[in-house]
């Protein structure tokens, strides 16, 4: 049991009142429905939710990108592989877009089939 202040007079009031002793006023401590707070539940979620992915990926892109470079600058060359990697060929085909929209760059990553009817 908590005291709070009475939202028309300002008097401390036992979260519990539904009269304040001095002013009168019914329910005088504001108190959040379970609908409001579910609500701000949701909220949080979705804002956790929708920011973290982004954070984690940029975090993810700018470590790579520092590790590539790295790598490139102890070599000497930018463009050119280390011996130790060997050239293979994959399935895997790449494409990267500029997207006007969103103002940044779409990666795609896909498999071509080798199967045959």
């Amino acid at each position: 049991m908590a005291l709070k202040q009475c939202r028309e007079c300002g008097t401390e009031v036992s979260d519990q009142a539904k009269v304040c002793p001095k002013c009168g006023i019914k329910n005088p401590v504001k108190r959040m429905s379970l609908m409001a707070k579910f609500g701000i539940g949701l909220l949080v979620i979705f804002f956790i939710g929708s920011v973290l992915p982004g954070l984690l990926s940029r975090d993810k892109a700018t470590t790579k990108s520092a590790g590539s470079e790295s790598v490139a600058s102890a070599s000497g060359a930018s463009d050119v592989a280390p011996a130790s990697v060997t050239a293979t060929v994959s399935p895997w085909h790449y494409e990267q877009a500029e997207d006007d929209m969103q103002k940044g760059t779409n990666r795609f990553a896909y498999v071509r089939s080798t199967n045959t009817f």
